[in-house]
């Protein structure tokens, strides 16, 4: 309530055979509660105190509950939305990302953009205060591997038959799915490495998806 004593909760220091600075520790505070400090020095003859300051107690962060968003995506994709519930005595919020993920946010919701090269890893996040950080909810985020694909444009003359020959590289497991668009002058629209037989100028695309539902698309003009 104010002007505390020594007849009040005191941290005793014992005695000091010099003068100078001393620091005392004060424990076990209750949140929200203001309290009122003042140091105190006696002798054999009285007690004289320091100034007087006060402080209010707060609250830390609850601890944050389970984030919801997709926990499987594929490399390169844009705008994926996590959220966690409203963290108690949070006045912010602070997220961390997996590697090759870009995305900002104090709130309880993050936009999450996974560049081509993301890899899989911890998507967490933590309320945060002006008394510090609360404990953070976390979870794993598995980021499938793009195929990637590479052309050179091809030349031939018409009617004359040439291979596309697409260079396809790939990090993941499972087989890959082939689709040539159009179809036209094509032997085989679901080949890897279809020959083309055309009479005029065209540009061919081939997407590429992997067992999991990623897929990834390149263009050759012939």
């Amino acid at each position: 309530a104010g002007s505390p004593t020594t007849s009040d909760s005191i941290l005793d220091k014992g005695a000091a055979g010099s003068t100078g600075t001393f620091v005392g520790t004060i424990t076990k505070l209750q949140p929200a509660t203001r309290y009122y400090v003042r140091t105190f020095a006696s002798d054999e003859t009285e007690t004289v105190y320091g100034n007087e300051i006060s402080f209010t107690t707060t609250y830390v962060p609850d601890a944050a509950g389970s984030i919801t968003g997709p926990v499987t995506i594929c490399q390169g994709e844009k705008s994926i939305t996590y959220t966690v519930p409203h963290i108690h005595n949070a006045t912010s919020y602070r997220w961390t990302l997996p590697d090759g993920s870009t995305g900002s946010s104090t709130s309880n919701s993050i936009i999450v953009d996974f560049s081509a090269n993301a890899e899989s890893g911890t998507l967490s996040v933590r309320g945060i205060n002006e008394s510090g950080e609360g404990k953070s909810s976390s979870i794993y985020i598995t980021v499938n591997y793009l195929p990637k694909i590479s052309f050179t444009n091809k030349t031939t003359n018409c009617n004359k038959p040439v291979k596309l020959s697409p260079t396809i590289s790939y990090n993941g497991n499972g087989t890959l799915s082939y689709q040539w668009t159009p179809a036209t002058g094509l032997d085989n629209d679901k080949s890897a490495n279809p020959t083309a037989t055309v009479t005029r100028d065209i540009t061919y695309a081939l997407t590429v998806s992997t067992s999991q539902g990623c897929s990834a698309m390149a263009e050759v003009k012939v």
